[in-house]
């Protein structure tokens, strides 16, 4: 919770010194965002458990990959969810800024960024995702919602 609450003060700091010097500014956030976004999806990708060991269904073991993270760590996960989802987002921000001031660079891989860590962001936290989709949808799509938040629930408490 501290990590998250550190963030906004710092965000703020970086974006002011931004407007004085987008250059360095912008390459220090660009250069934040990218190492923790490299650093989430490391941690997916070398975490991913092998479920052929575990006894489950075909959708228990999608669930079992697809949500590792958040079904081992949920808190952790939950932190990470809303440090990289600020880190996603400061790109509305930032890309115009770095546009407007020329650094074509920054701005694309900000861009990319925002692009690439959509799916991550909604695996380390879907019980929030979803939950939200219950409650703001409606038809089939608020069934898809349910029925996954079901199946989350369903997995953590058989196996872990």
């Amino acid at each position: 919770m501290i990590l998250v609450l550190a963030y906004y003060p710092i965000a703020i700091a970086v974006f002011v010194w931004g407007i004085f010097q987008p250059f360095w500014a912008g390459a220090v956030w660009t250069a934040s965002c990218l190492c923790f976004s490299v650093y989430c999806f490391s941690m997916d990708i070398l975490g991913r458990p092998r479920v052929d060991d575990v006894d489950c269904t075909r959708e228990e073991a999608r669930a079992i990959k697809s949500y590792h993270l958040h079904l081992r760590y949920p808190l952790g996960a939950r932190m990470f969810s809303d440090l990289l989802g600020s880190f996603r987002w400061s790109a509305v921000i930032w890309i115009p800024w770095l546009l407007w001031s020329h650094l074509w660079i920054p701005a694309v891989l900000l861009g990319i960024n925002f692009l690439a860590t959509g799916d991550l962001w909604l695996r380390l936290d879907p019980v929030f995702i979803y939950t939200e989709g219950v409650k703001n949808s409606t038809g089939k799509l608020a069934a898809f919602y349910a029925r996954e938040l079901e199946l989350i629930e369903w997995v953590r408490a058989r196996h872990f």
